[in-house]
């Protein structure tokens, strides 16, 4: 099976699936993924693992994470992952 090693962003098939995985845009189109890099996706073999899965408690915020106010509640983004403050210094990984 030959696999094509980009698509440009504006002529993705029709039935690609865009996904987000760790704050990164993928397509997967036919079985594999394609990063977003800038007006192009291109092939990779795999995306990354998931660092932070819901639940998890944690004791520093990654660095670059950002304050953000949804519902009346702060919470903490990096790179696609959203933090709640449970006190001591702990956060917690949540969905959005």
């Amino acid at each position: 099976m030959h696999v094509v090693h980009h698509y440009p962003k504006h002529r993705l098939p029709k039935d690609a699936i865009l996904l987000a995985i760790a704050g990164v845009t993928y397509a997967l189109i036919d079985g594999h993924y394609y990063e977003q890099r800038k007006e192009k996706y291109v092939f990779v073999e795999k995306p990354p693992k998931r660092r932070y899965r819901p639940g998890k408690v944690i004791r520093q915020l990654p660095e670059g994470a950002t304050a953000v106010n949804k519902r009346g509640q702060q919470y903490f983004v990096s790179r696609g992952n959203w933090f709640l403050s449970i006190g001591n210094g702990k956060y917690v990984v949540v969905e959005p």
